[in-house]
């Protein structure tokens, strides 16, 4: 039996709709191509149809008992309803780091600061998103399939600024985004975000210089932490790697 919360299978690449001029972003490295998220979810499901697996959408586990190997889900069909089972795998993936946990950000919450997830939801209803200068916190893979999918969306220049001394992205992912977006790299070992007098941010960057950069709405990316709060909560041990964002 495979759970999954939302309506539809395949999670975040669901969300990557194949089209015209879009933004590919997942790599099927069996076939040495990239698709968008939705053929690589069709893909999966097509493999997955071959398989005796009951697939449960809109499943929602509330409680997991790790002792006992124990569920109680809540579903539309079902409502709650006890399951257990020989063993219990869970695939939560992963969440981007929370500006606590990132530690060299601060400065304002207001609004117009999103994460990755709240951006793709926005596509959903817009194709076209012409909103100023934006600038994407981070540098890593993700980051630069945002600062594309921006660049696509109508705007002509975007940032990315991360604390490292370099784009964390490596060069062939560098390259292949090339084709939609030649970002406006900064580096900076901390920044600090300011509202201005027209509702934008200045970005205010701690390095030699102290800089300033005024960029409207930030996109925060990256960074990306297992989802295991739900693993602790039941009470199955977890052990840290020593990479911060690994555990096992």
């Amino acid at each position: 039996i495979i759970f999954e919360r939302c309506e539809e299978a395949g999670g975040i690449p669901a969300k990557y709709p194949a089209e015209s001029g879009g933004v590919p972003t997942y790599m099927t490295y069996t076939r040495g191509r990239v698709v968008f998220g939705q053929q690589f979810v069709a893909e999966l499901l097509a493999m997955l149809g071959n398989c005796d697996v009951d697939l449960r959408l809109e499943s929602t586990v509330t409680e997991l008992d790790a002792a006992e190997l124990r569920l109680t889900v809540v579903d539309p069909t079902r409502g709650q309803h006890g399951i257990r089972a020989k063993t219990i795998v869970m695939t939560t993936g992963a969440r981007e780091q929370t500006f606590a946990e990132r530690g060299w950000l601060s400065g304002e919450r207001g609004g117009r600061i999103f994460q990755t997830l709240q951006l793709l939801e926005l596509f959903e209803h817009y194709t076209k998103l012409d909103i100023g200068r934006p600038a994407v916190v981070g540098s890593d893979l993700i980051a630069y399939a945002v600062a594309a999918k921006l660049s696509v969306a109508g705007n002509s220049e975007v940032i990315v600024i991360d604390d490292s001394n370099r784009p964390r992205a490596w060069l062939p992912a560098r390259l292949f985004f090339r084709r939609w977006v030649q970002p406006n790299w900064h580096h900076a070992q901390g920044l600090t975000f300011m509202k201005n007098s027209s509702g934008g941010y200045e970005i205010k960057m701690m390095n030699s210089n102290c800089n300033s950069i005024h960029a409207d709405p930030l996109f925060v990316s990256g960074n990306l932490m297992p989802n295991t709060e739900h693993i602790v909560s039941a009470g199955s041990p977890v052990e840290p790697l020593p990479t911060p964002s690994a555990v096992r």
